[in-house]
């Protein structure tokens, strides 16, 4: 995976080849995040402090694009080590607050000029939201929020970003892939026998992943309600598969075709050992 960093000058810059990272999506819930370590020598002109912008591609196609939070550079017995974390653009809607306003009637061109092109987001072609007749926007609501309810609500579409950071406002083509690229344990273990996911809701929408709010609500009944589902949909998934073995077929049919039978190739080193102290 190749990733670059963006200054808040506007400049881009080229991280050295990751040794490790992760990128996961959430489909329209927010927030994609993204963590990376790679090797540091300290002898960058470029200063993580300054980054604001993070972006990743994976054989020549953009895997990732979103916002950096958190950078920190570590010293180990094989030298420095640096460490980037944050989530996808959506963050910036998340983390601004919208005016309270009124509109007699909003249209997609009202919601996009006054609350998503500001923060310097652009919008996938291909929206077409209907007009909403007196529309209100609530004093201390976040952008996110606003975006949501008038596209979810209003027009049965539940607003995403792709890959390459753009708003989208538009469903899901038939067919199309909801694809991720992780170095993971889920990750590398897709790629050698048939893997299955499924997303259950354990916190309410808007909240972002990896977050103080995101653990806070684990211990609530609904976090239990939709980890309990869950579970009952693995078991059921795996009783199936016991039953009937032409699901087993069919799975690994999938996974040759997916992969065109090409062989796991793990993305680190196989010099690169876990520091263990």
């Amino acid at each position: 995976m190749n990733a670059c960093v963006t200054d808040a000058a506007g400049e881009r810059w080229a991280l050295p080849r990751p040794t490790a990272w992760r990128l996961e999506y959430t489909a329209g819930v927010p927030c994609d995040s993204f963590w990376l370590r790679c090797p540091w020598d300290g002898g960058n002109t470029t200063k993580p402090a300054d980054w604001v912008e993070f972006s990743a591609e994976q054989g020549g196609a953009r895997v990732f694009t979103g916002v950096v939070d958190e950078c920190e550079v570590s010293l180990s017995r094989r030298g420095r080590l640096l460490e980037v974390s944050g989530r996808g653009m959506a963050a910036r809607l998340l983390d601004n607050e919208a005016l309270g306003q009124d509109y007699q009637t909003a249209t997609q061109k009202d919601i996009i000029r006054d609350h998503v092109r500001p923060y310097g987001i652009t919008v996938a072609p291909g929206a077409q939201l209907p007009a909403v007749a007196q529309f209100s926007v609530a004093t201390g609501s976040s952008e996110w929020s606003v975006v949501y309810e008038f596209a979810r609500y209003y027009g049965g579409v539940c607003p995403r970003f792709d890959r390459q950071g753009r708003l989208v406002l538009s469903g899901w083509e038939d067919g199309q892939e909801r694809q991720g690229f992780v170095s993971s344990d889920v990750g590398d273990v897709s790629w050698n026998c048939p893997v299955a996911q499924i997303n259950a809701s354990t916190m309410p929408a808007g909240v972002a992943m990896h977050s103080w709010q995101m653990v806070a609500v684990g211990k609530s009944p609904m976090a239990k309600k939709g980890m309990l589902y869950a579970a009952k949909v693995m078991a059921g998934s795996a009783i199936d598969a016991l039953e009937d073995q032409s699901i087993l077929r069919r799975a690994q049919e999938e996974l040759y075709r997916r992969t065109g039978g090409q062989k796991y190739d793990s993305p680190i080193p196989s010099d690169v050992k876990p520091h263990i102290s």
